[in-house]
């Protein structure tokens, strides 16, 4: 059988196979655009009741913290925050942590404040928001590691399909631009629909190959060996100040040394795999840039995410 032949049997019994599978991981990570949407729509407290004032309001994490004890009214051990419009584009703030008696981050609930007027909105349970559960199919497809080496598998296979089909469909003579103008629609519907899958398959080859590779190395970029060292979540070390030759006493100003930011931990996990381990942090006591806490380090015994972010 000559090799191109072999190649197109491939192309289609293979993408016949995965493309159920390619589809609903497709469809999940195409929902996950509208992740603030989805929590408006189930959770609907985490809308502010003055949406203007809560995105302009100082951060007062001290008073909003307890406003969240006191509504929430069980013990509750707070890990981190989600500043309004930060890692969830929600005008509300958002408090994770352990409640009483967890049994592990399956348990992560989620206390509600809002910005404009200090009072507690609600609380939910992370691992029941449709968001969290469209990240852990997109992710992992309820499968844990193998769940999650399966998906970077789809998504080599996915720019495999556009390379090959991108090779299959150009012209051995002719012109490959006029080959690529719209099909005519006539003919017997097998033929109809091959040429149609041609056409789309060739306008959409560089966006298929960009999203399968991408996705791949967002799973495990591990794969790619050092080509993508650093990315895309790792954090930069910090660079200590430049030293200064210290000024002479007499001429030397004195004035009280401004306030420290507080300081969150940090490690370089990667967003796709949301295994993570919490690590408790300290709130700050003063109002402070609009920062959140790090996401926390991977740890392989756990099954759920505790993560934040910044809104720089």
């Amino acid at each position: 059988m000559p090799a191109r032949r072999l190649l197109a049997r491939l192309h289609a019994w293979i993408g016949a196979v995965a493309a159920p599978v390619l589809l609903l991981v497709c469809l999940s990570g195409a929902a996950l655009a509208f992740d603030a949407e989805l929590f408006r729509a189930q959770h609907p407290f985490v809308r502010s009741v003055d949406g203007a004032a809560a995105r302009v309001a100082a951060p007062r994490v001290d008073a909003w913290l307890a406003a969240a004890k006191r509504g929430y009214g069980r013990s509750f051990q707070p890990l981190g925050l989600f500043l309004p419009d930060s890692r969830v584009e929600v005008d509300t703030a958002m408090f994770y942590g352990l409640r009483s008696g967890a049994g592990g981050l399956e348990d992560t609930v989620i206390l509600v404040v809002d910005p404009a007027t200090g009072a507690y909105r609600g609380d939910f349970l992370l691992d029941s928001a449709w968001g969290h559960q469209l990240i852990h199919f997109h992710h992992q497809l309820f499968a844990g590691e193998v769940g999650a080496a399966i998906v970077a598998l789809l998504g080599l296979l996915l720019a495999a399909f556009a390379a090959t089909g991108l090779y299959l469909w150009w012209p051995r003579r002719g012109s490959a631009w006029r080959k690529a103008r719209p099909p005519h629609l006539s003919g017997r519907p097998l033929g109809r629909w091959y040429r149609i899958h041609g056409w789309i398959g060739f306008w959409s080859a560089l966006p298929i190959l960009f999203f399968g590779l991408t996705g791949t190395a967002a799973s495990h970029s591990g794969w790619f060996g050092g080509l993508l060292a650093g990315l895309p979540y790792d954090v930069p070390p910090r660079s200590p100040p430049p030293s200064r030759a210290p000024a002479p006493a007499a001429s030397r100003p004195t004035r009280p040394s401004p306030p420290q930011a507080p300081h969150y931990p940090a490690s370089g996990s990667r967003r796709s795999d949301f295994r993570t381990e919490p690590t408790p942090i300290a709130l700050p006591s003063r109002p402070h840039p609009r920062s959140t806490m790090s996401r926390a380090t991977r740890s392989p015994s756990s099954t759920r995410p505790v993560r934040a972010s910044s809104d720089p």
